[in-house]
């Protein structure tokens, strides 16, 4: 064997392997780390989801509702604005408005999304064609659903309506002007699935001058069940499978949500003004 060449042909192959490692571009120091991943649940993952509304923004009438999402464990829920099974998300808005004459008089929820129904003639009962005729029907706002969510972070969004305070159209003579003095409420109803456990409503009372939460000392809340909402509604507690109030869809349960459209100004076409609807 030529003891030369096989030695040449060796410091060919360290010479490359050398040229190969300089090609590298290495500097000797370790890469930087990636970004962490997402900690959370997607919605269906959850058995049930905990909402939370912890700030409202007004500027220029624009009403921007900050929230969280969570499920039962406190997990943030990271696909909520686009989760294709969030079947419901309404939000609604209102003002406490005080009243006039002597005396003290309860002030009133006065809710900025209304609508004037007229009676369908085949609804109305025998005996309400002269109490039949157009009537005020507070509403939610709910076509605009997770199109007006914006993500923030894991667990964090924000709603924007697309209702302007500073332009709500006049229905009846209803007062619907911005007061940022007075006590305002903003609501979320929101289900996903379809299913019960992933209902959830919130609400959230607020001064619009400050941005201030409200407690509920100082503003309305319902002291007498029985004569209200029980009239109509079912008050067995004692079974889990009781329908503790919700009604309209399986979507609204709590009070507070309530009176959003159970105001003491709203009726029903076919029957006239309903003064039960007050709380």
């Amino acid at each position: 064997m030529d003891i030369k060449r096989k030695g040449s042909k060796l410091s060919v192959i360290a010479l490359t392997c050398s040229a190969l490692l300089l090609g590298c571009g290495s500097d000797g120091k370790d890469g930087e780390d990636g970004q962490d991943g997402e900690v959370g649940f997607s919605v269906s993952q959850a058995n049930e989801l905990v909402t939370n509304i912890s700030a409202v923004d007004i500027v220029d009438g624009v009403v921007t509702v900050s929230f969280s999402v969570e499920n039962a464990n406190g997990v943030a829920i990271t696909d909520f604005d686009t989760y294709e099974g969030v079947d419901t998300l309404g939000m609604g808005i209102a003002k406490l408005l005080p009243q006039s004459g002597k005396g003290y008089k309860t002030p009133q929820w006065i809710n900025y999304i209304n609508n004037m129904v007229e009676p369908v003639s085949e609804n109305i009962p025998a005996g309400y064609e002269e109490m039949a005729g157009p009537q005020i029907q507070p509403s939610l706002e709910g076509s605009c659903k997770q199109e007006c969510v914006e993500k923030i972070s894991a667990g964090e969004y924000t709603y924007t309506f697309q209702l302007n305070l500073s332009a709500v159209e006049s229905v009846g003579d209803l007062d619907l002007t911005f007061d940022t003095s007075l006590t305002h409420r903003v609501t979320m109803e929101m289900r996903a699935d379809g299913d019960i456990k992933k209902l959830v409503n919130t609400h959230y009372d607020f001064l619009p001058s400050s941005g201030e939460m409200v407690s509920a000392e100082d503003t309305r809340t319902v002291e007498f069940l029985e004569d209200s909402c029980l009239r109509c509604h079912s008050d067995n507690y004692g079974h889990a499978w009781a329908p503790k109030l919700i009604m309209h869809g399986s979507k609204r349960y709590a009070i507070e949500n309530c009176q959003m459209c159970h105001t003491s100004y709203a009726g029903d076409p076919e029957t006239g003004p309903l003064s039960i609807w007050a709380t």
